[in-house]
């Protein structure tokens, strides 16, 4: 933790130096167009701008590891979720890109000063850009919701599940992982488990009496798949059986088959299927008179 803040102490210096300048120095120092005379002044504005330069680097480094945790989390959802609404940080990454933007569009305007008005640069744009992002963190962060927060498992078992390295260590032995896949397939083709909306990894795996890391190494090793993939996929095979045969809403099919939300059904029969509901359901003699999407 110490280190995201070793470069504060710096920074606090170098700010008590520019805020103790006096104004004639200060004017000289960022507002004049002569280079700067004096050694102190030559001395600040170096250090100005190999303060600049570190920031520039070091957010760029902290945006690059958002990206990149986002990633991971994502994949860690979805070896214990199959559904994503309201786990995923999408909205981090929207936000970093605005920020971005943000940086970009404020270094254009001081650097052009008032050349760039006539297109609509100007101090006013940035204030607003900086209302957005802030607005959008306390709005994004108090509604997102912990992405582990509904499991009922330990947090030991939940870093085991998530981290494929564990495997290395399991005694899975490959009868093991055959047997488990059996209970998988089982569960879904006679006993339906797919079709519960809330059905989450620790759920199956209790419902089958396998720990949940035995299940996941499963999916991951045996199955090469995901508890998300896993699921939706046998969620799309109901819904294109579902589509064929009869005349039901596609939202009644979504929720039938498990789905939370109209969007997440479209958003995975699309995935799976590479057509909508609708495409999917004209293509049989039932859904050709259909009118309704």
């Amino acid at each position: 933790m110490g280190k995201h803040f070793a470069l504060v102490p710096f920074v606090l210096l170098l700010s008590i130096a520019l805020a103790s300048l006096p104004a004639a120095d200060f004017q000289e120092m960022f507002f004049s167009s002569e280079m700067v005379s004096s050694t102190w002044l030559i001395s600040l504005s170096a250090a100005f701008a190999l303060s600049l330069v570190l920031w520039f680097f070091l957010s760029f480094g902290y945006l690059w590891s958002i990206f990149r945790r986002n990633l991971a989390y994502r994949k860690q959802v979805k070896l214990i979720f199959a559904d994503e609404a309201n786990r995923n940080l999408n909205w981090i990454i929207l936000t970093s890109c605005l920020i971005t933007f943000t940086w970009v569009y404020s270094l254009i305007v001081l650097a052009a000063e008032n050349k760039l008005q006539q297109f609509g640069f100007s101090e006013t744009g940035v204030l607003i850009l900086l209302s957005i992002v802030v607005w959008l963190f306390a709005h994004k962060g108090i509604k997102q919701q912990g992405g582990f927060s509904d499991t009922t498992e330990t947090a030991d078992v939940i870093s085991e599940v998530t981290q494929t390295k564990a495997y290395q260590n399991s005694a899975l032995r490959e009868t093991d992982l055959e047997r488990i896949a059996e209970k998988l397939t089982v569960a879904l083709a006679s006993d339906k488990l797919h079709l519960d909306s809330s059905l989450n990894l620790v759920k199956l795996a209790r419902n089958i009496a396998e720990p949940a890391q035995y299940v996941s190494q499963t999916l991951s090793q045996h199955l090469h798949t995901t508890f998300f993939d896993f699921i939706n996929k046998a969620r799309i095979d109901d819904a294109k059986k579902l589509l064929a045969s009869t005349n039901d809403s596609v939202l009644d099919i979504a929720y039938a088959t498990g789905f939370n939300s109209r969007s997440a059904f479209y958003k995975a029969f699309k995935q799976y299927t590479q057509q909508t509901p609708r495409e999917f359901r004209l293509s049989f003699p039932l859904g050709k008179d259909e009118r309704s999407p």
